[in-house]
């Protein structure tokens, strides 16, 4: 029996970015030593050029607090930390994945101010202990949930549980750019 087997590219797939970072703040060392990774930072961006680039974390690179979900801005926050480091890689995505990515970071830009940082969930992370707290994400928790939920990577466990690494573990991604993140904008 003959099977003709019919190949089909996939039309209308985008790009979108993932960012990793490490500032060298005080936070981000304790985090590196931690965690045991060096990136500890991590953000998605729905553009090339890293505008809408989404995550939680500082809502002003100068101070720790507050913090929550911000649309961060690569020049805000070189001007302060310009040593900062970071890995960028793509990932392509269907245009219904897209959209419900977009969806997804749409419903936290309406409701911004109910979002707070899981500050009390990182704790349970470096143990691998499920920890949901609702509306209360860490950056890595944030990204993990938005890929689960949009349907683009599947985990195999709780977004609480997702730390940087396991977003830089993730199939498919291609790095395109590690260095100084003031190089970004060049």
């Amino acid at each position: 029996m003959l099977y003709i087997v019919e190949v089909v590219k996939v039309k209308n797939r985008i790009k979108i970015y993932i960012m990793l970072a490490y500032t060298g703040t005080l936070y981000s060392k304790i985090l590196k030593r931690v965690l045991k990774n060096k990136y500890v930072h991590v953000s998605i961006a729905m553009d090339k050029e890293l505008k809408k680039l989404y995550s939680f974390g500082r809502k002003n690179p100068t101070s720790m607090f507050p913090c929550g979900f911000v649309n961060e801005n690569i020049e805000n926050i070189t001007s302060v930390f310009s040593k900062a480091e970071c890995q960028i890689f793509e990932l392509e995505i269907t245009k219904e994945e897209y959209n419900k990515l977009e969806n997804k970071i749409n419903e936290f830009k309406i409701r911004e101010l109910e979002y707070g940082y899981n500050i009390l969930g990182l704790i349970p992370l470096n143990f691998n202990i499920k920890l949901n707290r609702k509306k209360h994400f860490v950056c890595s928790q944030f990204i993990g949930y938005l890929l689960q939920e949009a349907g683009i990577y599947d985990f195999k466990k709780s977004y609480s549980l997702i730390k940087p690494k396991d977003i830089k573990e993730m199939d498919n991604l291609n790095k395109i750019y590690e260095g100084k993140m003031k190089n970004v904008l060049v």
